[in-house]
């Protein structure tokens, strides 16, 4: 098989830029969001648009109403497929954001600190490169962990590196 890499356009706006996936983004994605599918208290969603309405302070991030971590963590959150939302008003109780390769670790820090103002109790940040994840209780509070199992106390879940960057 054959990848083909296609190269930028300069035509392409910064936004349209820092918002564009890649292979390994996605399939860390899937891998995380099945990894939570297993366990039985833990409903995971990705791309969910979640609402700010409930902050009352401007945005560190400007311009924008919504936030979308990677994927979302919701304790026992039923999947009902004849109602569905768009923007959850619920908060989950674990954000996860996934490094792409044209993303810089403070927007994403930045966004931990919405999530956290929002009452996000616990955020991740995964490094593909490193095959890591650093996981945040607070804006300038993290463990990082790089072998065995990535473990989250404040979540409590416990979930095994290699089946995730495997």
């Amino acid at each position: 098989m054959t990848l083909v890499v296609e190269q930028v356009d300069e035509e392409v706006t910064p936004k349209e830029f820092a918002e564009m996936g890649s292979f390994n983004h996605g399939y860390l994605q899937l891998k995380i969001g099945a990894c939570f599918l297993k366990l039985p208290n833990f409903t995971p969603s990705s791309e969910l648009s979640l609402d700010l309405s409930a902050l009352a302070q401007p945005l560190l991030i400007e311009s924008i109403e919504s936030l979308k971590p990677d994927i979302a963590v919701y304790e026992h959150w039923p999947v009902d497929f004849q109602n569905d939302v768009i923007k959850a008003q619920q908060m989950p109780v674990l954000a996860i954001e996934i490094l792409s390769p044209l993303q810089g670790v403070k927007t994403l820090v930045d966004k931990f600190k919405v999530y956290f103002t929002l009452g996000i109790r616990s955020c991740w940040l995964v490094y593909p490169y490193a095959k890591a994840i650093a996981v945040y209780h607070a804006p300038d509070e993290f463990k990082l962990f790089a072998q065995d199992e990535v473990t989250d106390t404040v979540v409590g879940v416990r979930i095994s590196l290699h089946e995730i960057f495997s």
